[in-house]
């Protein structure tokens, strides 16, 4: 029962083809489960969490789709309980699927900040007040209805469901168009790869072709075209911090689009590792990473270039803009040391300068930043004498 033939009932369902498709579709998302199992299935990722997300209800609802089809019509009490049910999950599935695509997107643009997470919080707290609608069906045709052969047909409120769904998928569309204006680039991840196979089989569907399962099967091609992005992603991003990486610096033609850069090197960053463990150390680096997605998101990108080495870099070719960046960078972790209560301090010394990346090649750039980070590290260790250059 796809949830987008608004036409009302079927005149014929080809049951073959409908098991045809859900084999396929089946076969499909079994091979990226095998494939994919360590890198997205089994993930600490908030991003490849919502991808897992919606690749378990694409499995529940191709198994609930084939159940609706197969009680579509046939007499009984139990059939029409499985007619009613099957379709309300169904339903369920359905929103629930654009909606894990939002909460995907979210988390893939903007990372997991606090404000992200309430986003999506309220993003599938929606999904869910939606999919609630689908038990007044047991009481009252609100979006199908069942004669007394239990066949089953859409009524008019049906457009509502679908309009919520179709509000998903546009405020998706318009997240990345902001995005990609304001970062003037997105990661490895072309939006189309999910929502062309999804919306050429529901407009299919609803258009065209009646008693055969679409929809289900589009969602196991896109979500394998997702997972394929991410794959390629995952090369140039760094593990621990979720920035990007030096291979994606060298590889990509990002370093053209930009025109100011800042160097930064983690000060006294020895003794966390030595004192309190190499996880306390990630957990330091993780926290730096987290702060410059945070400042650069309007400004550029930011690197992880080596080590505790990062590299930030901005559009604007103003040396001002970069004073703020670095600022804002100060500030972030200066509220982040008197939050966290370590035992420890987070702090940076950094080197900054306008550039014209037509003119000055990476190596030489990070060579003159490394200069100026150098003179701004000596200065903190004249700051702080307990500390010795070696730390």
């Amino acid at each position: 029962m796809d949830l987008f033939n608004l036409t009302g009932g079927w005149t014929s369902i080809n049951l073959m083809a409908v098991y045809i498709a859900d084999i396929m579709a089946l076969t499909l998302l079994a091979t990226l489960g095998f494939c994919c199992r360590n890198s997205i299935l089994n993930t600490t990722r908030e991003d490849l969490k919502a991808v897992r997300d919606m690749y378990i209800v694409d499995l529940i609802g191709i198994f609930f789709d084939f159940i609706a089809y197969n009680a579509d019509g046939v007499p009984g009490s139990f059939a029409r309980m499985l007619v009613i049910w099957s379709n309300m999950v169904v339903f369920t599935c359905t929103i629930f699927s654009a909606a894990y695509w939002v909460v995907f997107m979210k988390y893939h643009l903007y990372g997991s900040s606090y404000k992200v997470q309430r986003q999506n919080r309220m993003i599938l707290g929606l999904a869910g007040v939606v999919s609630a609608t689908t038990l007044v069906n047991l009481f009252y045709p609100l979006y199908f209805t069942l004669d007394e052969n239990n066949v089953y047909s859409r009524t008019p409120m049906v457009a509502v469901f679908v309009g919520f769904v179709a509000i998903f998928v546009l405020y998706s569309l318009y997240d990345y168009f902001k995005f990609s204006r304001v970062k003037n680039q997105v990661r490895f991840f072309p939006i189309g790869v999910f929502l062309i196979p999804v919306s050429i089989a529901y407009i299919t569907q609803m258009l065209f072709t009646y008693g055969i399962s679409l929809g289900w099967p589009a969602l196991a091609i896109a979500i394998t075209g997702v997972a394929m992005s991410l794959q390629r992603e995952i090369a140039y991003v760094d593990g621990l911090t979720d920035l990007l990486n030096r291979t994606y610096l060298y590889n990509s033609r990002i370093y053209m689009q930009m025109h100011g850069a800042i160097l930064l090197d983690l000060n006294n960053f020895k003794p966390i590792n030595d004192l309190y463990g190499h996880s306390e150390g990630d957990r330091a680096l993780q926290t730096v990473a987290g702060i410059l997605q945070i400042v650069t998101v309007d400004f550029g990108i930011a690197v992880r270039y080596a080590g505790d080495e990062f590299m930030v870099f901005c559009r604007a070719g103003e040396q001002d803009v970069l004073e703020d960046v670095a600022d804002r960078i100060n500030q972030e972790l200066t509220e982040y040391n008197v939050r966290s209560k370590k035992p420890y301090e987070i702090t940076v010394s950094m080197g900054m300068s306008v550039f014209d990346p037509e003119k000055m090649p990476l190596d030489k750039l990070f060579k003159m930043l490394d200069e100026y980070m150098y003179e701004d590290k000596q200065h903190f260790y004249e700051l702080h004498p307990e500390f010795t250059r070696r730390h």
